[in-house]
Formats: C-alpha cells, sequence, structure tokens
C-alpha cells in the first residue's frame, strides 16, 4: 500500500494509512462456500489476516470459523447472506449468529440524499432501517481528505436492503 502512495507523502502518512487498512483487514473473514447440487458443502474458503485457508475436509472447519467468529470477525463475502449462511449455520448451528457484510447487495450514491430518501421511503415505501454518519479525524486521514462525512441510510423492501451512500463536508468540522 505505502508504494501507491504520492513520494511526496511522509512517513508518518504512510504509517498512519497502514495502519488504519490494517485495523480494517482485522474486522472481516472473507469466506466462500462450495455447495454441490444435493444441497452439501463439499468445500469452504477462507482468507482474512488470521486465516487463509482452504477447508476441503469439512469436519475440520468448524473450529477454525468459530475461532474467526469469537474473535468477532465479520463475514464479508459475495452473496453470503442468501445463499452461503444457510448452508453454513445448517451444517454448523453454533456460528448463528454472525455479523455478515454481502458484496453483493446494493449500494447507491445519492445525491442530495434527502431527495433519495424521500423517493426511496414515499414513492417505493421502502422501511429505514437505519441512518448514520461516519466522520472524524481518522476517517479524514484515512481517505486523505478534510472534513469527510459519509452519511449511510439502509432500506429495505420486502426482502431486499439497499443502501444510500452521501459523501459530503463534514458537520464535525469546517465546512
Amino acid at each position: 500500500m505505502i508504494d501507491s502512495l504520492s513520494s511526496d507523502s511522509s512517513i508518518s502518512e504512510k504509517i498512519f494509512l497502514n495502519s488504519s487498512i490494517d485495523k480494517i483487514l482485522r474486522k472481516y473473514a472473507y469466506i466462500d462456500l462450495e455447495v454441490d447440487l444435493k444441497e452439501e458443502i463439499h468445500r469452504i474458503g477462507s482468507a482474512s489476516l488470521i486465516l487463509e485457508q482452504d477447508f476441503k475436509v469439512i469436519e475440520s472447519t468448524q473450529t477454525s470459523l468459530e475461532s474467526l467468529r469469537d474473535q468477532g470477525l465479520h463475514i464479508c463475502g459475495h452473496n453470503f447472506r442468501r445463499f452461503d449462511y444457510k448452508y453454513l449455520i445448517t451444517r454448523f448451528p453454533t456460528l448463528d449468529p454472525w455479523v455478515i457484510i454481502d458484496t453483493l447487495e446494493l449500494s447507491i450514491i445519492a445525491f442530495p440524499l434527502e431527495r433519495s430518501l424521500h423517493f426511496y421511503t414515499t414513492v417505493l415505501s421502502c422501511q429505514k432501517i437505519s441512518d448514520i454518519e461516519i466522520a472524524g479525524l481518522e476517517f479524514d486521514q484515512l481517505y486523505r481528505l478534510p472534513n469527510v462525512r459519509l452519511r449511510v441510510v439502509k432500506l429495505k423492501l420486502g426482502d431486499e436492503m439497499i443502501e444510500l451512500i452521501e459523501l459530503g463536508a463534514s458537520q464535525f468540522g469546517t465546512e
């Protein structure tokens, strides 16, 4: 990662950025299941800073995955919530619950967010699940921009989830 920073970046900026990325990577375990036509798991792949393994013997998987979960790691995977997770917890019930970040779920950059939020909740009848703002010095330094504010509104319509994202100037800093 240091190589991708400009040559005028200070050593402390490079160290801080690498430290921030390291903190993010330490929170996730990327997991993928291979399920056969009989709906049985025949292979599980796991990649994290703690464990990188291709489990071909499924019986040996449970303890390793429980360890990742018990260390506070979240699952990150593509279509994991709708597909893989049901097979995983059917085979290993002790892994439920586990926080999942599903890369298949849709995120939309919305500007201005209030107009989009009104459309999704009023016209499409989506239910607002959460509305969070991320801001502060560490966030600014991670993205190398001053006074960054990221607002993420999570909506639900039936079984589908959508996130509206607005990137703007922070309310916590000078605009």
